[in-house]
């Protein structure tokens, strides 16, 4: 987090990343009212998926890492792009370009698994 942060305005994270990079600012913040989130569950829910990516927004990155202007949550079931209008024009681009890398990775032949 802390060496390559400072340097990007763009993240883009699943549901583990997000909560790595969670646990990552708390401890690094030491932030005593929160606690290390585990693993347990890499399936949520779109309400607690926004819930995540608000606080990961508003609590983190808009406090240490203003220059991250944009944050794309990607996950099997559905993305969400988080993003500032004054920078970015639109999230359809980068929408786009992760559907299309991400589907071209999944139907690409030499990534089949064994069944």
């Amino acid at each position: 987090i802390k060496y390559l942060y400072p340097y990007v305005d763009s993240i883009g994270v699943n549901e583990q990343e997000l909560v790595a990079a969670l646990n990552g600012f708390v401890l690094l913040a030491k932030v005593d009212d929160d606690e290390i989130m585990d693993f347990s569950s890499s399936i949520l829910s779109i309400k607690e998926s926004l819930e995540l990516n608000y606080k990961f927004v508003t609590k983190y990155l808009e406090v240490k890492y203003p220059n991250v202007s944009r944050v794309q949550y990607h996950t099997v079931g559905h993305f969400i792009t988080c993003y500032d209008p004054e920078i970015w024009d639109s999230a359809e681009d980068s929408l786009l370009k992760s559907a299309y890398i991400s589907s071209n990775i999944c139907l690409h032949s030499s990534n089949k698994r064994p069944s």
